[in-house]
């Protein structure tokens, strides 16, 4: 029997968490961001609390000298929001949080995530210190080329290096997720090759209905079903088709994924950005303006614009001849499973 609630398995949320901080507040998450989320039925969100973004926590007066600086000061601010309330937030570190929170009525559960491996500034004891302060789960990289792997968005992208090689062998030692999406297809095929945990695509879309370098094509969707993994469908504009995009050209991917591996491997991964949208978006444009993509647009489909509209899609589903359970298992149930076999 599956629970109806919705697990998603992105969020830049700790990026305008970090910069209220910055700017005197607190309680953000209390304030702005649980009762949003409470309101959609969102009990569990893979949270990027750091990465390889050019100015750390989006703000240019920050003043930090590298990523793994402005990781840490995101991370803190994350745990300090969980400290000031903790009868709201939890921090998932293990597969017994996950049944602290479906069994807590407004409690949300969130997962620390790096959108990118450049905190690390190569050096595996960093991927461990972070894991000891609550980090279960990252990407290899982001728009550009790091120390780990290629992004997809690079000129002749290459794949994972030999540093990054070892890190997706310690994540797996340590019982962290691995999360292909923002990679070259050259370096997601080469992370499947040697991970022997199941891996994740937390924000991609599929290449054969929209071609974007953002997106994964049939090998990589392959490989990641046959590998245990899951792959979370991102609603952005430029994800999802050439212009503005409507509800059913969303659910086409969906349908796509379902029809080459099965539904157990989709989950959502939205990347809503509407309570912080300059702010993230300042980030993405000033790298995409630096490359060869310069078109970056983080507008989501008519009706599916904000978290608080997420219900939505359970209807839209069902119409769509998505069975109670399918459904279920798209929303949150199938994302669940995959943490769950994960995280120790």
């Amino acid at each position: 029997m599956y629970l109806m609630f919705s697990f998603l398995a992105h969020s830049d949320v700790p990026v305008d968490v970090s910069n209220r901080r910055l700017n005197g507040e607190t309680h953000v998450m209390k304030r702005i961001h649980v009762p949003r989320y409470l309101k959609a039925g969102v009990k569990f969100v893979v949270m990027a609390a750091g990465g390889d973004q050019i100015r750390p926590l989006g703000n240019p007066k920050v003043g930090f000298r590298n990523q793994s600086m402005g990781a840490a000061k995101m991370l803190d601010d994350m745990i300090n929001e969980v400290e000031e309330a903790p009868e709201d937030i939890m921090i998932i570190q293990n597969s017994d949080d996950f049944f602290r929170v479906l069994n807590s009525d407004r409690k949300i559960g969130i997962l620390l995530h790096f959108e990118g491996g450049m905190p690390l500034e190569g050096n595996l004891f960093m991927l461990r210190t972070f894991y000891r302060v609550g980090l279960r789960s990252m990407q290899l990289g982001w728009y550009f080329r790091n120390e780990l792997a290629d992004s997809g968005a690079e000129y002749n992208p290459g794949g994972l290096s030999n540093f990054g090689r070892k890190v997706v062998n310690e994540m797996n030692r340590l019982g962290m997720v691995v999360d292909v999406s923002h990679l070259s297809e050259a370096s997601a095929l080469d992370v499947l090759k040697i991970s022997k945990n199941p891996v994740m695509a937390s924000h991609s879309n599929a290449k054969a209905i929209h071609n974007h370098h953002r997106n994964i094509s049939n090998d990589v969707i392959k490989g990641i079903a046959n590998n245990g993994g899951i792959i979370g469908i991102v609603f952005c504009h430029p994800f999802v088709t050439e212009g503005n995009s409507e509800i059913m050209d969303l659910i086409d991917h969906i349908d796509y994924i379902k029809e080459i591996v099965g539904v157990k491997h989709i989950a959502l991964g939205p990347d809503f950005v509407d309570y912080a949208y300059e702010l993230i978006t300042g980030e993405v444009s000033e790298v995409n303006n630096k490359s060869k993509n310069s078109n970056f647009d983080t507008g989501f489909p008519k009706g599916l614009e904000t978290v608080c509209e997420l219900p939505k899609l359970i209807n839209i589903l069902r119409k769509r001849g998505y069975s109670e359970k399918e459904t279920e298992m798209i929303m949150g149930g199938n994302l669940l499973r995959f943490f769950k076999s994960i995280l120790k």
